[in-house]
């Protein structure tokens, strides 16, 4: 039992899925999903079909926040954006920008980011 336990805390530290599920729940289920300073290869399966990917065909990583308000734009307004938890404070201090701490697996955390009005981040 404490190792089942212990294992699953772990796997849920390896992977976004479980923030993804809790998005859906939400009412974001259906936003293109992208990834800021990183690249977390469980959100290729988990957002299958929603993440962002460059022309060479690898997942797309943006490097501030200004590229996912261009993004965010390009897309409809809104995404939910997998970001380290040390660089999550980055979205939310940015002009222009409405964000959503949607949750952390201690080493990754899902915001939602809205741009273009101030209801841009509610479901």
């Amino acid at each position: 039992m404490i190792v089942a336990c212990a294992l699953g805390t772990f796997a849920e530290r390896e992977t976004v899925g479980p923030l993804l599920l809790k998005a859906s729940g939400e009412g974001y289920g259906g936003l293109p999903v992208v990834q800021l300073h990183t690249v977390e290869r469980t959100a290729e399966f988990y957002a299958a079909g929603r993440l962002a990917y460059d022309g060479q065909g690898e997942p797309l990583k943006l490097e501030g926040p200004e590229e996912v308000a261009g993004f965010a734009r390009r897309s409809g307004g809104r995404v939910l954006v997998v970001v380290p938890v040390k660089n999550a404070a980055q979205l939310g201090d940015a002009q222009g920008i409405e964000s959503n701490y949607l949750g952390d697996n201690g080493r990754l955390a899902l915001v939602l980011v809205g741009v273009g009005g101030p209801d841009s981040s509610k479901p």
